[in-house]
């Protein structure tokens, strides 16, 4: 899933709809993006947590993780 070409998130809580969508990385329309991505490694027990706050042409905002 690539990162969104702009940040969908403007002021006030609404979220744009043109130019979000890029392209995946085969070429193809992308439907989701990546707004922002972060994770964390938890010392002595090896876990990784990642969060990603993802946008969808279908449903707006979502978050991952």
């Amino acid at each position: 899933m690539p990162y969104c070409l702009i940040d969908p998130r403007e002021s006030g809580g609404a979220l744009a709809t043109n130019g979000v969508l890029g392209t995946n990385f085969d070429g193809t329309p992308a439907t989701s993006c990546i707004v922002e991505a972060s994770q964390s490694v938890v010392a002595g027990d090896g876990d990784v947590h990642a969060v990603y706050l993802v946008y969808t042409a279908y449903d707006g905002g979502r978050q991952v993780g």
